[in-house]
Formats: C-alpha cells, sequence, structure tokens
C-alpha cells in the first residue's frame, strides 16, 4: 500500500518533468551523437594535421647516429687507416642534416593543396550536417504527421461507434433494418483497422526516429506535435555560399595546385648537405713509459672531429616524357573540374527554384483544398440530419464521412510537405 502511495504521489510530477523533444532538440542531439558525422569529423581533423605537416617541409632534417662495435682479424681502422690484425673497439658519433634550398615551388604547392583539401574536408562536413539535419526533420515530421493521423482515425471511429449507437436505437424502434446495422458495424470495423494501422505508422516511425537519433529503442520519446502549426520562414539564397559549390570550386582550385606541383618538377632541386662526426679507435695508439697504450677516449674525439658541408643540384633531363604527359593529364582534369562547377550551380539553381515553386504551389493548393474542406464539413453536417431524420440511406452518410475525412488527411499531408520543404529550404540558407 505504502508502494502504491508513493507512486501515485511522484506519477504526476514524472509526467510533469517529462522531457519533450522539439525538432531542434533532435537536430542537435543528432548532430553531437551521430557516428557516421563523428567519423567525418576526424577526417578533417586529419587533413588539418597534414596541413600542420607540410608547414614543417621547409625545416632542414637533423639525424644523430652513434656506432659502438668490434674489429677481430685483419680490418682497416677506419680512423688510423691502418691494418689491425687484434680485436679493437671502435666508436663513432655524428650529425647529419640536410635541407631543400630549391625545388621548383613544389614544396609550397604541396602546402597549398594541404590547405585545400583541409577546406574542402570541411565543406564537406557542413553538407553531410546539413544531409543529417534533412533527414532527422523528413523522420520527426513524419512522426508528428502519424500522430495527427491518429487524431482524425480516432474521430472517425468515435463518430461511427456514435452512429452505431443511434442505428441500434432506430433498430429497436423499427425505424431502421438490422441490415442498416450491420452496415454501420461493418464501418465500425474497417475504421478500427484504419486506426489500428496508422497507429503501427506511428510507432515505426518513432523508432526510425530514434534509430537516426541513436537512442535505444526503449527510451521514453514523447514528441512536440505543435510544429506543423509553426510558420519557418527564409531569406533570400545565394548559391555560391552552398557548401558544395565551395567544394566544387575548391576541387578545382587542387586542380590547379596540382597542375603547378608538376610543372615544378622539371626545374633543378638544390640541397645544402652538412655532416658533424668524430670517433674512437682502440687501434690509435700511443707509447707511454715504454708501453704502446689506446689514446684516451676524449682525446680521440677531439683529434678525429671532422666537418664537411656541400651543395648538390639535380636537374631532370630526362624521364621518359613522364612530366610532360602528367602535365597534360592535369590540363584536362582542371578543364574537367570547370564543367563540374558550372553544372553544380546550374544543378543547384535548378533545386532551389523547383523547391520554392513546390513551396508556392502547395500553400496555393492549401487554400484551395481549406475551402473544399469547408464545403464538404457542411455537406456532411447536412448529410448527417437527414440520416438521423431518416431521409437518406446509411449509405449515403458512410460516403459524405469518407470524403469528408479524406479531404482532412489530404490537407494534413499537404501541409507537412510544404512545412518540409520550408525547412529543407530554410537549411540551404542556413
Amino acid at each position: 500500500m505504502i508502494k502504491h502511495l508513493i507512486f501515485l504521489l511522484f506519477f504526476p510530477i514524472s509526467i510533469f518533468c517529462q522531457d519533450i523533444w522539439t525538432l531542434d532538440k533532435c537536430i542537435d542531439y543528432s548532430l553531437e551523437n551521430n557516428l557516421t558525422l563523428k567519423s567525418f569529423v576526424l577526417d578533417v581533423q586529419i587533413s588539418e594535421n597534414r596541413v600542420q605537416k607540410s608547414n614543417f617541409n621547409y625545416l632542414p632534417t637533423v639525424n644523430g647516429n652513434a656506432n659502438h662495435g668490434y674489429n677481430w682479424g685483419q680490418s682497416i681502422d677506419p680512423f688510423t687507416n691502418k691494418f689491425a690484425a687484434s680485436q679493437v673497439r671502435t666508436n663513432s658519433f655524428y650529425l647529419s642534416s640536410n635541407v631543400i634550398l630549391f625545388s621548383g615551388m613544389q614544396r609550397y604547392y604541396l602546402q597549398e593543396k594541404s590547405k585545400s583539401v583541409y577546406l574542402n574536408e570541411q565543406f564537406n562536413l557542413e553538407v553531410k550536417s546539413r544531409n543529417l539535419k534533412m533527414d532527422i526533420t523528413s523522420n520527426y515530421l513524419q512522426v508528428v504527421l502519424n500522430k495527427k493521423s491518429i487524431e482524425i482515425a480516432e474521430r472517425q471511429l468515435q463518430l461511427s461507434q456514435k452512429q452505431k449507437e443511434r442505428i441500434a436505437e432506430f433498430v429497436k424502434f423499427e425505424k431502421l433494418t438490422s441490415f442498416d446495422l450491420l452496415e454501420i458495424e461493418s464501418q465500425v470495423a474497417q475504421d478500427q483497422m484504419q486506426l489500428t494501422r496508422v497507429e503501427n505508422d506511428y510507432k515505426t516511425s518513432v523508432l526510425f526516429l530514434k534509430q537516426n537519433l541513436n537512442l535505444s529503442s526503449q527510451v521514453d520519446f514523447q514528441i512536440d506535435t505543435t510544429l506543423f502549426l509553426q510558420p519557418i520562414l527564409f531569406d533570400s539564397l545565394t548559391i555560391e555560399n552552398l557548401p558544395e559549390i565551395k567544394s566544387s570550386k575548391q576541387e578545382l582550385e587542387s586542380a590547379i595546385i596540382t597542375l603547378h606541383q608538376l610543372k615544378g618538377k622539371v626545374y633543378p632541386t638544390l640541397s645544402l648537405f652538412s655532416y658533424l662526426g668524430t670517433g674512437y679507435s682502440g687501434n690509435n695508439k700511443e707509447m707511454i713509459n715504454g708501453v704502446m697504450v689506446p689514446k684516451l677516449f676524449r682525446q680521440q674525439l677531439n683529434d678525429n672531429l671532422y666537418q664537411s658541408i656541400s651543395l648538390s643540384l639535380s636537374i631532370p633531363i630526362f624521364n621518359r616524357m613522364s612530366n610532360y604527359s602528367d602535365i597534360q593529364l592535369s590540363k584536362i582534369e582542371i578543364e574537367k573540374k570547370k564543367l563540374e562547377v558550372e553544372s553544380s550551380l546550374f544543378d543547384f539553381k535548378s533545386k532551389i527554384d523547383q523547391l520554392i515553386l513546390e513551396i508556392q504551389l502547395s500553400e496555393s493548393q492549401q487554400e484551395l483544398m481549406e475551402i473544399s474542406y469547408s464545403s464538404l464539413l457542411k455537406a456532411f453536417e447536412v448529410t448527417t440530419a437527414k440520416f438521423e431524420q431518416g431521409i437518406i440511406t446509411i449509405y449515403n452518410f458512410n460516403e459524405a464521412k469518407t470524403k469528408l475525412f479524406q479531404m482532412e488527411n489530404e490537407m494534413i499531408q499537404s501541409k507537412f510537405q510544404t512545412v518540409f520543404k520550408k525547412k529543407i529550404l530554410s537549411l540551404y540558407v542556413d
């Protein structure tokens, strides 16, 4: 009993505090938790890392080496340049450095290409984010639409049940026959089947939305069903600002950079090498108190210190026309990218124009639907009154009722289609 009282006390509070999922909340949650989108974010981070890596290509390379070894048998000592016939310990230490002074601007264009790829990945991320918003919007509105369809089906069923009760009274007083009662019972069964169908559609659409949000099917999910009554406004749209167009232009820029890279290969490469080293050999001996002993380790390091610096010039003379072929192919690729930019501009302009036209036509159609619905509603009221007076049959009543609710369903679907298209258009603007 105590447990039941506690449940009754806290149940209204839990209902009141239950979180309602709006469209914006669904979109925000999906952008933060969608696994595919997270993968694209990592791709952007990889591209950013490659840009940083290309920035370091101007720095010299420095390598340090240390060797420790023993020689046996007949060998030439690397420091005394004499034969050694016994076991000799050797050590060597050196630093080497290399810096490219000129390479036909290849490093610069490699850096620019890395930046271009990074920007392109960002544009692709924008596209994926927007497409995810569109998917969530479509799923969300489908849930709300199915919820509204349930309300219509429930009212239709309630109306049929009400008429069934009235007909049963008429049959009781022999104003109507049992055949009329069977007919309305059949209609009630059809309305019940329709209600079950739309309820199943609602449950399925909720499941799809949860899956897109990466939510468990067990999570309690309450949707804000007032969304379709809220107007969605949009401003003028500039096609060039769409991420798809920016991405297409960036790919063209990347192709141009690739051409500059290939042209840089025909120029000489000038590199600077430097070398600093020293070493120790057990065969490097001196006479101390009449005994030949190896020179001190520190002394040998000072004595064997050596340095070198050199310039290297590499001139490409003939590479079987490979560079020339690559340059020609790159020029063709640039022309293809130019066509792709023009095609993207045309396709998206056509797509946006068609979307705007569909919204305008849909809004005009809704006005006509409202007029038609108003007429059908009046006709249904008259039909109901005539049926209750016994002037018309149950067939006429069911026909009028079916037309009325079909028109109401069409009106709601048309409204939701308009809202969806406006929301899609606003996503393009954002």
